[in-house]
């Protein structure tokens, strides 16, 4: 459930001294877990919140942190409805955290389906846990800073991480990462996406150059260019690694793993489309052109406002998607410009920067315990003591 790289951060932060954790998600996510901590899974026909509870008696948890704010993935699962916090944060007696990626309300029309999707915040009760940003006027928002797993994924060694996942390291190395549901929407609606990004990718010389294709399975389209290779899903902290180790990261969606691009310094283009009203005969958009900045969902506009709030604008490349040629330079001059690429990882430097005065997630997590009779009143807590496990 959620973002399970967020709960890799603060767990490498607070360390397994002084802290304890426990996991409950969907049975399809436990093989993610690390054996040293709990684990409890969801079961289709009790609610979600009966389960959350009765983890949280059983590990005696004095903090619950949710990686989302809302069930998204979890079709027929009782009590888990899309877009609706599934806990009443009046039963849970401890403080409730929750990490918000967005931050913000808002609608989005999903093209093809045309369903309106509304996005809600994380609810008013609940410490909002913030990552992006670096302040806001919510009573309850918390801006926190996580370094521990950046810095080590920083310490290894490039020519070995490239290696491992049967690269060359002699080669300039673009990855790719590509999540399991957009993969699924994509391959279902868009049929001609990937053999569409395979011509940008075909533009670079398989001599020169390798796209490392991070996704649930190879990508139709794309491993027929001869200069990819396809690499299944991977540990986070081998994730981050090999990130570092690209040369450049490429992206269709500005919601996602490219904020780990910026914070690594690693030289991203995100493929976007700013094109509306008619279709485009004969490219993938020729049911139906939309604008684009997380592809197949849209959300242009949200993407607008977010990539305001999080002062990213100036950290990565944009290029027009349906411009193979256009798209392709920009790749070209992300990898072998050298002014270009300095001032990219500049700008994620100076971001980063920003950042790093930031309370650590040990700091977060003392604040807010440290609030003492606002919590009770917030969440009916009934006497906490130290803080010995955080729950997830």
């Amino acid at each position: 459930m959620g973002d399970l790289a967020l709960c890799r951060e603060w767990i490498a932060d607070l360390g397994r001294e002084e802290f304890e954790f426990a996991f409950v998600l969907d049975r399809s996510l436990t093989s993610f877990i690390d054996s040293r901590d709990r684990c409890f899974s969801f079961a289709a026909d009790i609610h979600v919140e009966e389960t959350i509870l009765r983890a949280a008696a059983t590990v005696s948890a004095d903090v619950i942190i949710f990686a989302s704010n809302a069930f998204w993935n979890l079709g027929g699962q009782k009590g888990a409805e899309f877009g609706r916090f599934p806990l009443g944060v009046h039963r849970a007696g401890v403080p409730v955290l929750s990490f918000d990626p967005f931050e913000i309300a808002f609608d989005n029309v999903v093209p093809r389906l045309g369903k309106r999707t509304h996005f809600e915040p994380v609810p008013e009760s609940v410490w909002a846990l913030r990552y992006m940003s670096r302040s806001s006027e919510r009573p309850l928002a918390r801006h926190f800073y996580a370094s521990r797993i950046w810095e080590a994924a920083c310490r290894t060694s490039r020519a070995a991480t490239i290696s491992g996942v049967g690269g060359d390291p002699g080669k300039k190395t673009v990855i790719f990462p590509i999540s399991k549901n957009r993969f699924d929407f994509i391959t279902k609606f868009y049929g001609d996406y990937y053999p569409h990004l395979g011509r940008i990718l075909a533009h670079s010389a398989p001599d020169r150059v390798q796209f490392i294709i991070v996704s649930p399975e190879p990508v139709p389209g794309l491993t027929e260019t001869g200069n990819v290779i396809h690499v299944p899903f991977l540990p986070f902290d081998d994730f981050l690694a090999l990130i570092h180790a690209s040369d450049a990261y490429l992206a269709d969606s500005m919601i996602s793993c490219i904020n780990h691009a910026i914070r690594m310094a690693t030289p991203a283009l995100l493929l976007a489309n700013t094109r509306t009203g008619e279709a485009t005969r004969g490219s993938f958009l020729e049911h139906g052109a939309f604008a684009y900045k997380v592809f197949p969902y849209g959300l242009y506009e949200a993407c607008d406002i977010l990539e305001h709030r999080f002062e990213i604008s100036d950290c990565y490349l944009q290029a027009e998607a349906l411009d193979v040629t256009a798209a392709a330079e920009a790749l070209d001059s992300l990898l072998y410009s050298g002014a270009l690429r300095s001032e990219l990882i500049q700008q994620c430097h100076h971001w980063r920067a920003n950042r790093e005065a930031l309370p650590t997630p040990r700091q977060t997590i003392d604040d807010i315990l440290s609030m003492g009779v606002a919590i009770d009143a917030m969440v009916g807590a009934q006497g906490k003591g130290h803080l010995d496990s955080v729950f997830k």
